[in-house]
């Protein structure tokens, strides 16, 4: 009997020891309420695509050779001998959208010589398929000025299996093209208001949900709405 009841004793430490060594699953706090910081789309668009460290690299791996000289990266110095050409992108993304494989660059382009006016931020997109690179998307995803013009205006890029989609923040296009408007009469900054309105307008048209078609991305829609809320763990 005795010996009975210490084999059960046993068993419940050992059971109990088994159960404690167990993993467990931390849970991720819920998100918090106030809306300052980072991108959420739903669970359905998410915002990361692959990155990639060596564009030279990963082109070669895929059968090209030599950057297309195209208007979309390309930019002709004012240097000597005068044809000098410079790529301007930065390409370090990939998306996979529609079975292709998206080589995504970014581009800065500046609309002149005066800071008065301001550059756009370009979203430059190759499909790379068995050893050809075309040009796929060329957007305008973003302006800024380092003057008193309206405040900064960005699209956020995100993509499902699918589709692209270019969102807004809020409703930043809304009042930028409205404090655009209220400059127009300004003795100061009225002159230079129409062309840097036109970037942005420029920019704002860009949003909206694209797919692929005919070998190329179209837009077909609106995109959803960007949250912008405080991250709820750290990065």
């Amino acid at each position: 009997m005795r010996a009975a009841v210490c084999v059960g004793v046993l068993a419940a430490v050992i059971g109990a020891g088994t159960a404690s060594a167990q993993p467990r699953t931390a849970s991720r706090p819920a998100p918090r309420d106030d809306f300052h910081y980072g991108t959420v789309h739903d669970v359905q668009h998410p915002p990361n695509p692959d990155l990639v460290s060596d564009s030279t690299g990963w082109l070669r791996e895929h059968g090209i050779r030599d950057f297309p000289k195209d208007d979309a990266c390309w930019q002709t110095l004012p240097m000597d001998p005068p044809e000098y050409m410079m790529n301007a992108c930065v390409c370090d993304q990939l998306y996979r959208i529609a079975g292709h494989e998206l080589l995504t660059c970014s581009r800065f382009k500046d609309a002149d010589n005066s800071n008065l006016v301001p550059g756009a931020q370009h979203l430059v997109m190759y499909d790379v398929t068995r050893g050809s690179m075309r040009l796929v998307l060329d957007e305008a995803i973003g302006a800024s000025s380092d003057n008193l013009l309206p405040s900064p205006v960005r699209l956020e890029v995100s993509a499902t299996d699918t589709d692209l989609f270019l969102g807004e923040h809020g409703n930043e296009c809304a009042h930028s093209l409205e404090a655009f408007r209220a400059l127009e009469h300004d003795p100061v900054w009225g002159a230079s208001a129409r062309p840097a309105e036109a970037i942005y307008t420029q920019v704002c048209a860009s949003r909206g949900r694209y797919q692929w078609k005919s070998g190329r991305f179209i837009r077909v829609g609106d995109a959803p709405p960007v949250l912008i809320r405080e991250h709820p763990y750290p990065i």
